[in-house]
């Protein structure tokens, strides 16, 4: 009777665990999706996995200058237990090959005894050592298929084997973390490829101009205002051919820019 009472009692416990972190990766997924600041809620996703997993600290190294340096960029700590991030930046990757390897090939770094980790991971049992590690998880972090960095749970009271279950929920947190930094990661890139496009329209020695759907002026160039003697401000969401073209070669000009529009080849046309 009393077996079956404690087996009831751990079957409720699982269930309670799996329910929690079920909620806990569905919060984090909301918040980095609509996160306008995402170093925030970094932050505040590694404190709520530091707590589900009773972690004593949870952190995030991203690489740096071409992979060959890291930094500790975010970091939660349970109470009582000293951050260590103000420590752990610009490190060469080179310091801690057996880490790197690992991550690199895409495994999981599982370390229940730190005191017992293998002769070729010396430098990375020192380093552990120095910062009171007992125990620890660490999970590469990949960005567009490419190891960017990696994610960390570790242990400063003791030693602890990793329970199954919170191996899969911080694989999955290390998973929704990637895609959160891949689709940041683009939106840059779409922000600068823009700014250079601007800029490079703007400057051109030519005018240069466009219209949208509807024919409505959306880019006005230098060169433009220099010719015309209407400013971009003065232009734009005004109608091109309503507008700026006569009556006369309205219709011609209308046709080019539907087939335009439609992605159809046009033949040069001039302005009178």
């Amino acid at each position: 009777r009393l077996g079956r009472i404690v087996e009831y009692k751990q079957a409720e416990e699982t269930i309670k665990l799996r329910l929690e972190s079920e909620k806990t990766i569905s919060k984090i997924s909301s918040r980095f999706v609509t996160a306008l600041n995402l170093d925030d809620a970094i932050n505040k996703s590694l404190k709520d996995m530091g707590v589900l997993t009773t972690a004593s600290r949870s952190y995030l190294f991203m690489l740096k200058k071409d992979a060959t340096f890291m930094d500790n960029t975010h970091e939660w700590c349970a109470e009582g237990v000293t951050p260590q991030i103000d420590n752990l930046k610009d490190l060469p990757v080179d310091t801690v090959p057996w880490w790197m390897e690992k991550l690199h090939r895409g495994e999981i770094i599982d370390i229940e005894d730190v005191s017992k980790l293998p002769p070729e991971a010396k430098a990375e049992k020192e380093m552990l050592e120095s910062q009171d590690i007992k125990s620890l998880l660490v999970f590469p972090l990949n960005v567009k298929r490419k190891l960017a960095g990696f994610i960390g749970f570790d242990n400063v009271m003791a030693t602890s084997k990793w329970r199954d279950e919170d191996v899969a929920i911080l694989r999955i947190f290390s998973e929704l973390l990637g895609s959160a930094l891949e689709r940041v990661q683009i939106q840059e890139e779409i922000t600068r490829t823009a700014r250079d496009l601007a800029q490079l329209i703007d400057t051109a020695n030519a005018p240069i101009f466009g219209v949208d759907s509807k024919g409505l002026l959306n880019e006005w160039n230098q060169k433009a205002t220099e010719i015309t003697g209407y400013s971009k401000k003065e232009v734009l969401g005004r109608n091109l051919a309503e507008e700026f073209i006569t009556e006369d070669y309205r219709t011609s000009v209308k046709e080019v820019l539907d087939k335009a529009l439609k992605g159809e080849e046009t033949a040069n046309y001039e302005f009178p």
